[in-house]
């Protein structure tokens, strides 16, 4: 049964815990794979796991559709556009605030996650016609 917009609050904090637990299983499959392959060989496959399980985890469990063939093959252009925006809020942090890249990072995530979510929800619930 799709969720309605009353449901956001309970989205919000599913799209969370989903976020956690995506980042857990990811980091873990980072960790493993570091030991055999090159760091960026390592990385680049935990993400790519990661956005195939956010896709799972957001479609099913927090946003409760089932999205078509064209949604799933389209999903990582989303999490580009998130990626894009923490790379441009990491950048501003550090070269116009002069914050930290860590600092400037943290900041990013908690402005980008709210977007993340909206992102996610709006891909997510497309109409049938884009499936």
């Amino acid at each position: 049964m799709p969720a309605t917009s009353a449901d956001a609050p309970h989205q919000w904090l599913r799209f969370l815990a989903g976020g956690a637990a995506n980042t857990a299983a990811s980091y873990a499959l980072f960790w493993l794979l570091v030991g055999v392959v090159h760091r960026q060989l390592a990385y680049a496959l935990a993400f790519a796991c990661g956005i195939v399980l956010a896709y799972f985890l957001n479609s099913r469990w927090v946003f409760r559709s089932a999205p078509g063939r064209a949604a799933a093959l389209s999903y990582p252009l989303l999490y580009l556009a998130v990626y894009l925006c923490n790379a441009g809020l990491l950048e501003l942090g550090v070269r116009a605030l002069g914050w930290s890249p860590r600092g400037s990072l943290a900041a990013a995530l908690l402005l980008s996650t709210p977007l993340s979510f909206f992102l996610n929800r709006r891909w997510l619930a497309a109409p049938a016609a884009r499936r």
